[in-house]
């Protein structure tokens, strides 16, 4: 389920939604920005076995792993941060975008979160690639995926594009599909 958020007023806010967001005051923008990324506020911190693919990817960013253990953190950074020891910037107001506690876009963070899980990045990396992109190569990229794809391109269509792909290909391997259906 994508995450949702409920201001005082009963308004529910999908995902972050700055047309929601603009008509807010101060207060409300703060604590739907805190209630989202800050593991600390009870409640909010996103499982690693969310149905929803965005969500699984987003709680990836509440954990910090080293050497074979991971520990959930109540801050969030994007993977180029946590590696580098980036400090904990809290995003200032107006927040149109969506930062994480490091400052860095959600949207260029999902994308790093993604090729790390694919294992294009990091040092379990498939390929000799390195550790971690600046905020440069992720823009950079973002905007080659919307080239590609149109200017329509949202970055979760990736990851909902490779889970339905891999439902496919499992109902193909346990023969509930033959290959000629799909």
């Amino acid at each position: 389920m994508p995450w949702l958020f409920t201001f005082p007023s009963g308004l529910v806010m999908q995902g972050w939604n700055w047309l929601v967001l603009q008509h807010q005051n101060n207060v409300d923008k703060v604590n739907a920005w805190k209630a989202r990324w800050d593991g600390q506020v009870a409640g909010t911190m996103p499982l690693p076995t969310d149905p929803d693919p965005t969500e699984r990817l987003r709680a990836d960013m509440f954990l910090k792993r080293k050497d074979g253990v991971t520990q959930r953190l109540g801050t969030t950074k994007c993977h180029s941060c946590r590696t580098s020891g980036g400090p904990v910037k809290i995003p200032q107001l107006p927040l149109h975008e969506d930062r994480l506690y490091c400052g860095c876009r959600f949207e260029e963070a999902f994308l790093e979160a993604y090729l790390v899980r694919r294992r294009w990045l990091g040092p379990n990396s498939i390929a000799n690639t390195p550790n971690t992109l600046s905020e440069d190569a992720r823009n950079m990229i973002l905007l080659l995926l919307q080239d590609q794809f149109g200017p329509d391109f949202d970055i979760h269509q990736l990851l909902s594009a490779q889970d339905r792909l891999a439902s496919i290909q499992n109902s193909v391997n346990n023969g509930t599909i033959n290959d000629l259906q799909v």
